[in-house]
């Protein structure tokens, strides 16, 4: 996952959210999770992936939160967008 600065496009974060060896895509949205001011990057594992839901600092890119929004063993993803 590649995220970018939108004032200056430049790349601010390249890390995989999810095992290397998924490839269902992913869904992202941005949110203030922590309160300290920073857009936090939410992912969402897509079809093949489970409702697999994690939330990364947009500050440090330190693992917020992971949870899955329904049963682990669901394969169809989700979005979060």
């Amino acid at each position: 996952m590649k995220a970018f600065d939108g004032a200056t496009e430049a790349q601010i974060a390249d890390f995989l959210a999810y095992d290397p060896a998924f490839n269902g895509g992913v869904s992202v949205a941005v949110d203030d999770m922590d309160g300290d001011g920073f857009a936090d990057l939410l992912t969402g594992a897509g079809p093949g992936g489970g409702p697999h839901v994690k939330a990364f600092g947009g500050l440090t890119r330190n693992l917020l939160l992971s949870f899955y929004d329904g049963a682990p063993e669901f394969n169809g993803g989700v979005n979060v967008g």
